[in-house]
């Protein structure tokens, strides 16, 4: 059954209160049941209490952990003790209409924090076994005003939501270094001047390691550089007018997309369809001085076509690429089309280079669907197709051409775009 909740009875007065608190919490026995609450301002070792709790007990606090050098942050939370499936954390917000988690930084503490509004969410795992004893925190969700764009809203800025990370973790488990902690050979450590370090031998470090090369023995221990560390670094950022990216976007930019140097993979963007028959496309839809939409061509890539350029009608092919054919141009250049059989008109608006096979006899007198200045080159596979000579085509000399097999003749529409004049052929 559960006990009611006690309190620890311990002073707010800037001293250490652990081992009060170690004390209570030894008296209450492995099988006491309950809640704990630790009052506002308390200063404790945290990780040393939450070891302590009983395996049933519920620890609410407001309270703050040591350092070595004083508070570190307030903390208001709930910890459970011992961390296993059967005894998990959880904190929940129901509502059967509307539920809310609210982060209200009132900005009161003329910090830059309060200036900017900065609050957050964090994520962590575990807490640092040697020198400073607060949570590894690996991951923050910072809603502020971002550094970029300050002078954006007449120089209030631009309100953003980041998510930060730590620096990989590598190999074991870093700590901070602190006086005279112990380590063991092939420790990792993060210096105060923020650099990243190796433990070549093991023992009792006097001094913190400061050099950013190579290997060094200082303070009675060998320490290999390692790399510098980055504190966090901004993993995604999006702000309120929609500017997104791996990090704040800066002047004059939409999306900004920044590989991480430690990323040892080459820089990819993958666009991937999902099920049967699927295009990829990419719109492009600028705008005029009258703030509508301009349509402008358009990119499309498809297992039948390969990867080409529309106009914005999709009525036009403007260039192709292909594995097995490489790169075309369009309806004024060499995109290659297969001329339907029999096709007395065929229509120029989907290839600069027709293929014409027909299987019987037949007189072509005009191609269709064609552009100012078009040109467009004729290849007949065998001797089956006559060009006639009309108002709208005009062959050399204006008289019909029989033409023969593997045949190219290459015509030019005029500037007015009412007729084609042949330009050249190859026979």
């Amino acid at each position: 059954m559960a006990i009611s909740p006690i309190d620890l009875g311990l002073l707010n007065d800037g001293s250490d209160q652990t081992t009060a608190a170690l004390l209570k919490l030894s008296g209450l026995g492995a099988n006491w049941e309950g809640e704990i609450r630790v009052p506002l301002g308390v200063k404790l070792d945290l990780q040393a209490v939450i070891e302590a709790l009983p395996d049933k007990a519920i620890l609410r606090f407001a309270t703050a952990f040591q350092d070595g050098s004083g508070y570190r942050q307030q903390l208001i939370g709930v910890g459970d003790q011992p961390p296993n499936a059967n005894s998990d954390t959880a904190f929940a917000i129901v509502s059967g209409h509307y539920a809310d988690l609210h982060i209200n930084n009132m900005r009161s503490a003329g910090t830059l924090s309060a200036q900017t509004g900065l609050s957050g969410l964090s994520w962590g795992r575990g807490f640092f076994r040697k020198g400073t004893r607060g949570p590894r925190v690996q991951w923050q969700m910072n809603f502020s005003r971002g550094s970029e764009r300050q002078s954006e809203y007449g120089g209030k800025g631009v309100g953003a939501f980041m998510l930060v990370t730590r620096a990989p973790e590598r190999a074991g488990n870093y700590e901070e270094w602190g006086q005279d902690m112990t380590v063991a050979a092939s420790d990792y450590v993060v210096a105060p001047n923020d650099c990243f370090y190796r433990a070549v031998t093991a023992g009792t470090s006097t001094e913190p390691p400061t050099h950013v090369s190579g290997e060094q023995t200082i303070g009675g221990i060998t320490w290999a550089f390692e790399s510098s560390w980055v504190p966090f670094k901004t993993a995604f950022s999006v702000d309120e007018l929609g500017r997104i990216g791996t990090g704040q976007v800066p002047t004059g930019t939409t999306h900004y997309w920044q590989q991480n140097p430690e990323d040892t993979e080459d820089f990819v963007i993958r666009y991937q369809a999902n099920g049967p028959n699927k295009k990829v496309r990419l719109l492009f839809e600028p705008t005029n001085a009258a703030k509508s939409n301009v349509a402008v061509p358009k990119i499309e890539a498809s297992e039948s076509v390969g990867v080409r350029m529309l106009s914005s009608d999709e009525t036009r092919i403007l260039w192709t690429a292909t594995n097995v054919r490489g790169f075309g141009l369009g309806t004024h250049g060499m995109v290659a089309k297969d001329v339907v059989d029999g096709k007395i008109t065929p229509s120029v608006k989907e290839g600069g280079r027709l293929v014409i096979a027909n299987s019987a006899s037949t007189t072509i007198t005009d191609f269709i669907d064609a552009l100012p200045d078009q040109q467009v080159e004729l290849y007949f596979t065998n001797g089956n197709t006559t060009l006639a000579s009309t108002a709208t085509l005009v062959p050399r000399g204006g008289t019909a051409v029989a033409v023969p097999a593997d045949g190219i003749v290459v015509i030019v529409r005029n500037p007015s775009n009412t007729k084609w004049v042949e330009k050249s052929r190859n026979f």
